[in-house]
């Protein structure tokens, strides 16, 4: 199993410029502590919690089961003592709406 690392993330960023965070990680990737070291320390937070994190970047809507829309913004969780990318999710959830 790979795992994304800060450094790798920066030379993805280097090599195409691409700067928003949902372009390099991939739904289902264990991510390295590191990332989320860096991502809390520099980037907006939505929700910050010791086992789930989400950004404060919304990446589109969801209309939920109500019809309510719904913004949603890239979320990391921890599970099983792995932290992985849970891709564009509504608040508080891990499951991916876009």
């Amino acid at each position: 199993m790979n795992m994304r690392t800060l450094e790798m993330w920066k030379i993805y960023m280097e090599n195409t410029g691409k700067k928003n965070i949902t372009d390099y990680f991939i739904r289902g990737d264990v991510v390295d502590g590191s990332v989320l070291d860096y991502v809390r320390e520099n980037m907006p937070l939505e929700t910050d919690k010791p086992d789930y994190v989400q950004l404060d970047d919304v990446q589109g809507c969801y209309y939920d089961l109500s019809r309510t829309l719904k913004p949603v913004y890239p979320t990391f969780a921890e599970c099983g003592g792995q932290w992985r990318y849970y891709g564009c999710c509504c608040k508080y959830e891990t499951v991916n709406r876009l």
